[in-house]
């Protein structure tokens, strides 16, 4: 077996190898939040409660300058594939940025 045969057959099996993983992490992901949900439900009680208390137009303003905010990051990451020479879509962009973040959210490992 050639070189370029065994490392196609090792890229392959590894693919399969990490689509067998998938539905750990999957199940690890739901596990994980869970366990957080449950650790800060007085932290998260508390924000509900506070969140209900708050005037909506300063909540609004909040969120359309958190999604300004995240759509000039992205915008910032697309010109820097883009001078690379790889062209990013900017709604996909967006959307992997958003769910970056979130995993961080929650995840701060």
């Amino acid at each position: 077996m050639s070189d370029s045969e065994r490392s196609a057959s090792s890229g392959m099996s590894k693919r399969k190898w990490f689509q067998m993983l998938q539905p750990v992490w999957n199940i690890a992901i739901v596990v994980l939040v869970t366990l957080f949900v449950w650790r800060q439900r007085a932290d998260l009680t508390q924000a509900v409660r506070e969140l209900r208390l708050a005037n909506w137009h300063w909540l609004i303003l909040i969120v359309a300058s958190a999604v300004l905010a995240h759509a000039f990051i992205t915008l910032t990451l697309s010109t820097v594939f883009l001078r690379i020479g790889r062209r990013i879509p900017f709604i996909p962009a967006l959307m992997t940025h958003a769910e970056r973040e979130m995993i961080a959210a929650v995840m701060p490992l």
